[in-house]
């Protein structure tokens, strides 16, 4: 590269000489300055993005690319984000949803900037989703556009998401509010047909759905796992003379055995991972809780959702007190409960595989029932002068 000023004098900026990396061909420009300490910082400039050139891609193509990214990891969460990005490039669902709010497929992730990420979510709210639901589109988006990012692709630099950071609320089951599910659930409950008319026993697949969603319950009640760690349980893991199941570590924690606890007055629990046992026994993939075809669940069952509303569980006025009820709800009961019943948050760690007791602290403001009686002894001991309190008045 070459600074030099031109001989016939036409402009007082300093040039340069340089040839093109990308192209081969050889540049002569002007700097725009008379400063040569300036003029040699734009030529550097111009060599290192010739030498550089722009990459663009599209939105379509850095989807791809991140679902492409996330099955070489072997990461299971493949369908999760594929189906985010369907609804982002408007694909499937019109039937269920009507014509949405779309980004175009072949839209520039350079071009991908504040005003069409607000119109994006502008556009959601209006269409009634929450903002639950709005993050977990725009966490998906924003995923695929940072690994091309990653990849060296031209993005839009500095740009605001405003993914809503939504205050979760830590719902978890009454033993009424249980019961009440696992009854919604069970395959021999009357359930109503399709067409109108009297509630029938549910026969054939449908039967086969409601027993899976059901042992599933039972399962996620008794063990409190996380939903992973159930949905890819094998028939190995459960030791049934010994009433316990050996849960393999995730997210940095260690193996747990956590005992197969029955609910008061019952066989329900032994029996029915007896049952699954036996049954996974004689499948191929020795799945205790398989999913469609066999395979492992991508993320808990439709089925129990549903039926969580079904129950009344999901009711307006209890998502607003207590939050909403969802499948990971039923890991927070199974930790609620044992702090009800005299658990320790030391005893309760190793079960529920943290392995920070600061993760388990969420639980530290659930109370036993020994804290009741406590409260009852206290309060017989509180004297107070009720003298000067009228008497009630009777009706007349």
């Amino acid at each position: 590269m070459e600074l030099y000023k031109r001989a016939d004098g036409r402009s007082p900026f300093w040039q340069f000489d340089t040839v093109d990396a990308a192209t081969g061909q050889r540049v002569r420009r002007s700097t725009g300055t008379t400063s040569k300490a300036e003029a040699m910082v734009v030529a550097v400039k111009f060599s290192e993005a010739a030498a550089n050139p722009i990459r663009e891609t599209t939105l379509a193509e850095a989807m791809a690319a991140y679902l492409r990214n996330l099955k070489a990891r072997g990461k299971s969460s493949g369908s999760y984000y594929a189906s985010r990005f369907d609804k982002t490039l408007g694909k499937g669902g019109e039937d269920r949803w009507g014509k949405r709010f779309s980004l175009a497929p072949d839209l520039y992730l350079s071009k991908l900037d504040g005003r069409l990420l607000t119109a994006l979510s502008d556009a959601r709210t209006d269409e009634g989703n929450s903002p639950n639901t709005l993050g977990g589109e725009l966490r998906a988006l924003r995923a695929a556009v940072n690994l091309a990012g990653q990849n060296g692709f031209q993005i839009a630099r500095g740009t605001k998401w405003g993914v809503p950071k939504v205050p979760s609320k830590r719902r978890y089951l009454s033993p009424e509010e249980a019961g009440l599910l696992l009854a919604e659930l069970h395959p021999d409950a009357p359930i109503p047909p399709s067409s109108p008319g009297r509630r029938t026993v549910a026969g054939g697949l449908l039967r086969q759905q409601r027993e899976a969603a059901f042992d599933l319950c039972v399962g996620y009640l008794v063990t409190g796992c996380r939903l992973h760690e159930l949905d890819s349980m094998v028939a190995s893991q459960v030791d049934i003379p010994r009433r316990s199941v050996k849960v393999w570590g995730s997210k940095g924690s260690a193996a747990r055995e956590l005992p197969l606890v029955e609910f008061s007055g019952g066989t329900l629990v032994i029996d029915t991972f007896t049952r699954l046992v036996e049954r996974a026994k004689l499948t191929k993939s020795r799945l205790l809780f398989p999913g469609k075809g066999g395979q492992a669940r991508p993320g808990g069952s439709r089925a129990l959702r549903r039926a969580m509303d079904s129950a009344g569980l999901n009711e307006p006025t209890l998502v607003r007190q207590f939050g909403r009820a969802t499948t990971h709800s039923l890991r927070h009961t199974y930790a609620s409960w044992l702090r009800q019943n005299g658990v320790k948050l030391d005893d309760l760690q190793p079960l529920l595989g943290h392995r920070d007791i600061k993760t388990t602290m969420i639980y530290a403001h659930i109370r036993g029932r020994d804290s009741m009686a406590a409260a009852v002894t206290a309060f017989d001991k509180v004297e107070i002068n009720l003298e000067f309190i009228p008497p009630p008045t009777s009706a007349s």
